[in-house]
């Protein structure tokens, strides 16, 4: 069976993108998102209308869960990150396994931080907008593979 390499990516904070940058686009204020897909309403394609009827999605063909074992990347300071993880190409296999879904704090990687008033970061930056230090900023990446999706 032919697999497919599908990269997903997570960023702590929002803060990286799938392809590698020739620039830090976190530092950018005009840059609000690198490579996301388009918005759009969410619909669901049922296998038959009797499918439909019944509206339970995790019972169709169709349907296909994210939850599972997915290989995790981890790094304290952004410029450590990998860049070029999104290449079908790329070697995960030094990367660790990470339950999804998971909470990777709670996992062995950063501190388990909450408050209930103000950001949990405060004390560790200088609030100096819009430079972003690079040191202690978290990035996580995540990778799993997929079977295509069989043509009807």
């Amino acid at each position: 069976m032919k697999k497919q390499l599908l990269s997903c990516c997570l960023a702590a904070l929002g803060l990286t993108a799938i392809q590698a940058q020739s620039f830090n686009e976190w530092k950018d204020p005009e840059v609000n998102s690198v490579n996301r897909s388009a918005m759009h309403t969410n619909y669901f394609a049922f296998a038959s209308a009797d499918e439909a009827k019944a509206g339970i999605k995790e019972n169709s063909a169709n349907f296909m869960t994210l939850n599972g074992l997915w290989k995790f990347n981890w790094v304290r300071h952004a410029d450590a990150r990998p860049t070029d993880f999104y290449q079908t190409n790329f070697n995960d296999k030094g990367w660790d396994d990470l339950q999804v879904p998971g909470v990777w704090e709670l996992n062995g990687y950063g501190d388990p931080i909450y408050v209930n008033v103000g950001y949990a970061w405060r004390s560790q930056f200088k609030n100096n907008p819009p430079l972003v230090p690079t040191e202690n900023l978290l990035i996580i990446r995540f990778t799993s593979l997929f079977a295509p999706v069989p043509s009807t």
